[in-house]
């Protein structure tokens, strides 16, 4: 298909694997990875350092990824 090459037992492989390497393909969205950092460096920030935009911040990254979370546990 896209690079042409013949792949064998494709069984051995996970779908992760076979979308990165055939397709060049990141399985995880930059923009998930992004929110992810952006959440730990928030989740670090000692309580007196943080801002109330920066709180505002977490608790909104915190819905959003608990949200993507249950989202793939419902597809497992």
């Amino acid at each position: 298909m896209e690079k042409h090459i013949e792949l064998e037992k494709l069984l051995s492989y996970s779908s992760e694997g076979l979308a990165e390497g055939y397709f060049d393909a990141d399985v995880y969205a930059e923009e998930l990875k992004y929110k992810l950092q952006r959440y730990q460096k928030l989740v670090r920030k000692e309580t007196s350092e943080i801002t109330e935009e920066e709180r505002a911040e977490r608790a909104g990254l915190r819905i959003q990824l608990k949200k993507i979370s249950d989202e793939i546990v419902g597809e497992i």
